[in-house]
């Protein structure tokens, strides 16, 4: 299993995040530069036969609708990236440090009925309405932290 910080882990969800985001409006950008318009499906139609009045012969009416019609114009993007797992969080102590450290361990053992500590369930969110920045959550209570520097994006 890969050991990685938690901070790490937060900057690069972050940075994927923003990625796909960027990744999405330049495709979007491309479509548009390459034929001056969004690519329509004009040719594409609905057509449907409208009764003129409610009674059941009534003469129908054709009408015919483009598809383009129903195409949302506006530009796609992600508006929130969720991360949601389970683990045990405990302290452990290295060879040759003194300090112990905060350690989050995603595997269960193999048997959950020796477990001795607690399973946490932890959401880590980002939402492009505030900037990208992670709200993390254990157990339904939000963890306070400072805003990460490296948040860029739209």
């Amino acid at each position: 299993m890969t050991t990685c910080t938690f901070d790490t882990l937060l900057y690069a969800v972050q940075d994927a995040v923003i990625g796909a985001n960027a990744a999405i409006r330049r495709r979007r950008e491309a479509l548009f530069a390459a034929t001056g318009k969004l690519p329509d499906s004009s040719e594409h139609v609905l057509r449907v036969d409208i009764p003129e009045s409610p009674a059941a012969n009534a003469p129908c009416s054709p009408i015919t609708i483009p598809l383009n019609l129903f195409r949302d114009r506006r530009i796609p993007s992600i508006a929130m990236m969720s991360i949601e797992f389970d683990c045990t969080i405990h302290f452990r102590k290295r060879r040759g440090q003194t300090v112990r450290e905060l350690t989050m361990s995603l595997d269960r053992p193999r048997f959950i009925w020796l477990l001795r500590r607690p399973q946490h369930h932890v959401r880590i969110s980002y939402l492009s309405a505030n900037g990208w920045q992670p709200r993390v959550e254990i157990d339904g209570q939000f963890l306070r932290m400072s805003a990460i520097a490296r948040a860029t994006g739209d």
